[in-house]
Order: C-alpha cells, then sequence, then structure tokens
C-alpha cells in the first residue's frame, strides 16, 4: 500500500496502489479502479518514523549498503512514499533516504518530481546534494559522510572543499558510522582535507575490519595477498580476511574464499570447494565468478553451473 499522510488529523491514510486515489481507511475497494483493500490500515507518525528508522537499519546500515547495485531500486518500490514524507516533515531520514532516490534517479524517475527533460541527471544531482545537507545539518551521520563526499568531489554544483569535506566525515566517524571511519582512512591515506597520514589510515583500516566491516576485511586481505601500504605480505592472514568477510555474506569475500581454494592462496587447493564458493557468489550476481564458473565448466571440472 502506498501512504498520504494527512497532517490536519496527524495521522496516514491509503492511497491505491493502481491509481493513486485516497482511499478512506474505512473502504475496502478503491471507487476508481475497484481495487480491494484487504489490508487497508492507518499510520501514526510515531509509526511512519519508525519505519524510517528501520529502512535505514536494513538498507544503510547492514549488509545491502555494502553490496550497493539496485538496493535503493528495491527499496524504494515499497518505501518512497514513506521517506518523501519524512522528507516534507523534516526529518534527518526522509532528507536522507528521499536524497538516496534522487542520487539513483535513473532506477525510477518517474516515482520522483521533477526528474524529466535533458538535464535530468544534472537537476536530481543537486536535489540529492541538498538532501544530504539537509539531514547533515540535523547531525545525521550517514549524511553528514555524503554531504562531506559531495564536497570533496564537488557534486551537484557545490565548489569543492577538501578541508570541510574531511571535517564532515570525520564527524560521521566521531558519532560512530563505520563507514565514514573507513573512509576516513581512505582521507588520511592520500591526504584530502588533512595532512597525509598512512600510519593512521592503516590504524583506522584495522580497527574497522576488526569491528567487522566487511569491504575493510576484504580490503584488508588484499593488501595481506599483495604485501602493500606497510602491511608485510602473508597469505594465510590475506585467507583469514576474506574468510571473514564472506562469512557475513559479502559477495566480495565470497569471490575471493573462492579463488583462494582455486589457486591455493592461504589454503590447500581444493577445486570443490572452490566451486562452492564461486557459485555462491554468481549467485550473488559476481561476474567475474560467473566467467570461471562458465570457463572452468567447459574446461577441466565437468562443472555445470
Amino acid at each position: 500500500m502506498r501512504y498520504f499522510i494527512d497532517l490536519s488529523q496527524m495521522r496516514c491514510s491509503v492511497r491505491c496502489e493502481r491509481c493513486d486515489e485516497i482511499i478512506k481507511t474505512d473502504w475496502s475497494v478503491c471507487p476508481k479502479c475497484q481495487v480491494s483493500f484487504d489490508d487497508a490500515a492507518n499510520l501514526t507518525l510515531g509509526e511512519l518514523y519508525a519505519n524510517l528508522r528501520k529502512d535505514i537499519d536494513e538498507y544503510f546500515v547492514h549488509d545491502k549498503f555494502w553490496e550497493g547495485g539496485d538496493f535503493i531500486k528495491k527499496a524504494s518500490e515499497k518505501c518512497i512514499f514513506d521517506w518523501e514524507w519524512g522528507h516534507f516533515l523534516g526529518w534527518a531520514e526522509g532528507h536522507y533516504l528521499f536524497g538516496k532516490c534522487y542520487d539513483d534517479y535513473d532506477l525510477h524517475a518517474e516515482r520522483i518530481p521533477d526528474t524529466t527533460g535533458p538535464e535530468q541527471s544534472e537537476i536530481c544531482e543537486a536535489k540529492a546534494v541538498e538532501m544530504y545537507r539537509l539531514a547533515a545539518l540535523k547531525g545525521f551521520a550517514p549524511a553528514e559522510q555524503d554531504y562531506g563526499y559531495c564536497l570533496l568531489q564537488g557534486r551537484g554544483g557545490l565548489t569543492k572543499n577538501p578541508f570541510e569535506a574531511f571535517r564532515l566525515v570525520k564527524r560521521a566517524a566521531d558519532h560512530g558510522y563505520i563507514h565514514a571511519k573507513y573512509n576516513l582512512s581512505s582521507l588520511y591515506k592520500c591526504g584530502h582535507g588533512t595532512p597525509k597520514d598512512e600510519a593512521r589510515a592503516l590504524q583506522l583500516h584495522f580497527e574497522v575490519a576488526e569491528q567487522g566491516f566487511p569491504p575493510a576485511q576484504t580490503a584488508l586481505a588484499s593488501l595481506y595477498f599483495l604485501g602493500q601500504d606497510g602491511v608485510p605480505r602473508n597469505h594465510a592472514l590475506a585467507f583469514k580476511w576474506y574468510q571473514k568477510a564472506a562469512e557475513q555474506g559479502y559477495t566480495e569475500g565470497i569471490y575471493h574464499v573462492g579463488w583462494c581454494y582455486f589457486d591455493g592462496i592461504g589454503v590447500p587447493k581444493n577445486k570443490a570447494e572452490s566451486r562452492k564458493w564461486f557459485v555462491a557468489a554468481a549467485q550473488r550476481n559476481h561476474s567475474e565468478a560467473l566467467r570461471i564458473l562458465q570457463r572452468e565448466d567447459k574446461k577441466l571440472f565437468g562443472w555445470r553451473f
């Protein structure tokens, strides 16, 4: 169901999924298109806010955020009206979530306003940046990080400001946002908005990996595999960190565990075990895992994916 907030009553009425007709909550059938509403319900503003917090946790804090891809599209198919009203009500979570819709306008341009015409990309990027700014002003850590990177890159017509970008990302990290802490490591490593400090960058990278953040674990595993950035080459530790990420369902970690078994990196070669991990990565649409399976099925093992 789609929800329409009646601010005069501080309640939500049901909106028809098919034709957008506003439906009174005691009706069971839309008078315009005759769609049945067996689950028609009111939402209080408190319940709406709880839904936004749940969406933040599900799509932007836990594993769906790490994977990227089309999670915004899937989320917005059922959540975009809640997010839009959260924005209109001035909630930081609403600003941020609705900003994500503008940031990925090409996935669902027909569902958000002002996204038509030849300058669609520029319009939506500017609106996304403004949403992040509004949420960042309210101290919302994910928005602080994203707006910081907008300033770093000069997105949405902003003048590049690496010093303010660093301040915002560090503030988000200080608020406990682990994604920001991981990105803060990159800012120290590259010297964006702060003096270059590779030792501090590596320290933060280890801290975030130890805290269980799969992208950091996978990147640390690659450092051990290659022996780079002050990390000694150690294939056993590379496999360990790839495995930690894989055990959390992180696709890159799953793929690299398969590759470790395939090539004997930090673990004895085991073609059957490697195929199991490659299949798991391929089922998450990992293109390289799909390519390896297709090649090896024909070439060596008689595998059938």
